[in-house]
């Protein structure tokens, strides 16, 4: 089971979340023993998309600054990608809000079940 574990922020995406589901998803490439994985996310919401917070008061220029958002948006889309990937299917549990993000994530899961 994944569970995105950040409630207070109606489980944003920031890059330590998007990290940590690289994370599992490359321990679930190799997993031969997991038949199914369950993503969910922990509190009142799914995943409200990007944490846009997480940029806000970033110095630097205009460039440097769609630098970043280019690379981040490139770590975001093989995370996708990754879950096409592993052998397993995802089924996902959706409960509240799924924006943005978050939806690219259920739409990119295999089963969607939503409340």
């Amino acid at each position: 089971m994944c569970e995105m574990n950040r409630p207070e922020r109606l489980n944003a995406l920031n890059m330590d979340l998007v990290g940590d589901l690289h994370e599992f998803l490359d321990s679930m490439m190799m997993d031969e023993l997991a038949t199914v994985v369950l993503l969910c996310g922990n509190g009142r919401g799914f995943c409200a998309g990007a944490d846009l917070k997480a940029n806000a008061g970033m110095d630097g220029s205009d460039a440097q600054w769609d630098s970043r958002v280019h690379a981040n948006q490139a770590r975001f889309s093989s995370l996708i990608s990754k879950m096409r990937a592993i052998p397993q299917p995802i089924v996902c549990a959706v409960q509240g809000a799924a924006a943005g993000g978050g939806m690219c994530l259920a739409l990119a899961s295999d089963i969607r079940i939503a409340s």
